[in-house]
C-alpha cells in the first residue's frame, strides 16, 4: 500500500520546494540573508511577496541589518576607547 492517494503524487510535499518564480523557495529565502538587497529585491516582486516563507526571511533580514549596524559602529567606537583590556574584542570590528 502506497502513502499516497494516487501512484504519482505524493500526499506531503517536503517543506521548501516548491518553486517560487524561477528560485525554489529555501533558495530563496537563503539569498535573502546574502545582504539586504536581495531581501528588498524579494520583497518588492509579488511573485516573491506573495510567499510567506520569502516575505518571512525576507523582513527577518532586513531587521537583523537595522540591529546590527549600530550594534557594529557602537562596539568600532567603544573597543579602541576601551583600551588593551578589549583586545580580544577587536576582531569584531
Amino acid at each position: 500500500m502506497s502513502v499516497s492517494g494516487n501512484n504519482d503524487e505524493p500526499l506531503v510535499q517536503p517543506a521548501g520546494t516548491d518553486p517560487v518564480g524561477r528560485l525554489p523557495e529555501h533558495i530563496a529565502g537563503t539569498l535573502a540573508y546574502v545582504t539586504v538587497i536581495p531581501a528588498f529585491f524579494f520583497l518588492l516582486q509579488k511573485r516573491y511577496n506573495s510567499n510567506v516563507f520569502i516575505r518571512f526571511h525576507s523582513i527577518q533580514s532586513i531587521l537583523l541589518g537595522v540591529v546590527w549596524i549600530p550594534f557594529w559602529i557602537g562596539l568600532c567606537v567603544l573597543v579602541p576607547i576601551a583600551g588593551r583590556s578589549s583586545v580580544l574584542l577587536w576582531p569584531l570590528c
